[in-house]
This record gives C-alpha cells, sequence and structure tokens, in this order.
C-alpha cells in the first residue's frame, strides 16, 4: 500500500498473513484517493493486491474502499467483516463479509439500520469473541437523517453471527430492549468471487 491513514488491519496468526484495507492515501496528487484490501505474507515479505478501489474485477462485487471503518477477523471461518466507515461526505452503515479461502465478497446489508442495526457512521470501535461468536460495536459519530447535523452517540450493538442479527444493548447510558431481526443475508446474500489478483 502506498503511505496511507484511517485504515484497519488484521492478522490471521494461522497462515502468518496481515490484512489491510481501506484508508486515504497522502502520497497521490488525487484528492480523496482511498487505498484498496492487501495481504501481507509474514514469512514471504511480500504484498499482494486483492481488491483495487480504482480498478473492478469483472463479474464480482465492489469493495468499496473507506476510512474510519472497522474490520475483524474471523480465525474459524477465514473470514474478514467489514462495515461502517466514511467515503467523502457519505456515513456507510453497509456490511460485507470477505472469505479470505476463497476470495469472495458478500454483501450482507446495504444499511445495517434496516435490520435494526447501527446507523450508518464511523471512527466506532468494534472487537470479536471468537467462541461465542458475536462482535461488540460501540459507535462513533453519526449523522441525523432528518436534521443532517452530527453527533457522537453512546451506543452499544451486539452481532450474532451465527444468527445473523443485531441487537442494541445499550443507548446513552440507558439500557435499551431494541430487538434484533435478520437481515436480508438470510435471504441470500449478493456474491462476488474472483482470483484476479495482482501481485505488488
Amino acid at each position: 500500500p502506498q503511505l496511507i491513514y484511517d485504515h484497519q488491519m488484521c492478522l490471521d496468526a494461522d497462515h502468518d498473513a496481515i490484512y489491510v484495507f481501506g484508508g486515504r492515501t497522502i502520497s497521490s496528487a488525487v484528492e480523496n484517493c482511498y487505498s484498496g484490501l492487501y495481504r501481507y505474507s509474514i514469512r514471504e515479505n511480500s504484498w499482494r493486491l486483492l481488491r483495487s478501489d480504482a480498478q473492478r474485477i469483472p463479474y464480482t462485487l465492489p469493495l468499496k474502499s473507506r476510512i474510519g471503518h472497522s474490520m475483524l477477523f474471523s480465525p474459524k471461518q477465514k473470514l474478514l467483516y467489514i462495515f461502517a466507515g466514511q467515503r467523502n461526505k457519505d456515513y456507510l452503515g453497509d456490511f460485507f463479509v470477505y472469505s479470505t479461502e476463497r476470495d469472495e465478497v458478500i454483501e450482507m446489508s446495504r444499511d445495517s439500520s434496516w435490520q435494526r442495526g447501527p446507523e450508518p457512521g464511523f471512527t466506532q470501535r468494534a472487537t470479536i469473541d471468537i467462541e461465542k461468536g458475536e462482535f461488540y460495536v460501540l459507535s462513533g459519530l453519526m449523522r441525523d437523517k432528518n436534521s443532517n447535523s452530527e453527533s457522537v452517540r453512546n451506543c452499544l450493538w451486539v452481532y450474532n453471527i451465527e444468527r445473523n442479527a443485531w441487537m442494541q444493548v445499550e443507548s446513552r447510558g440507558s439500557p435499551s430492549s431494541s430487538s434484533s431481526s435478520q437481515s436480508d443475508a438470510n435471504h441470500g446474500g449478493r456474491r462476488g468471487g474472483g482470483s484476479q489478483a495482482q501481485t505488488q
């Protein structure tokens, strides 16, 4: 990758690999240029470009690059979970899964709030519990859809991987009983594979 910031990194300890996704480049003359998805092999000391933000692989889903997003890795399923963030002036609420074994992108949701999940936003913090099959998200900066004003919200969310469902457990310091729901991926998520990667 070029010199970037506000990207995310995950370690696959079983295969000695580091995945780096997103971030804004600062060595490019093009304004608002975003970095793609890279894999770094610790054993071979080499980089591989898996998805480019500038180029699209035919018959595959694009993986829109961004900043201020969350990315988590499940070593059991060999999946990267990528969601939320900011691109240009857009606050993102989409949710993608990338299979490191199949080089495949799966769109879980275009907007998690449609499934009673977190509102679009960025700079949230997330962590994964591999044994329980859950990850936890503390919301960050969001934009009100009605007034278009920005605000920092204190909301804690839990996502159950097996049930593919979000649940809000805390909001602004007060417990919430907001119910969870199944996302549209249960009815057939959009998929996009491809082995056309570039070696850097």
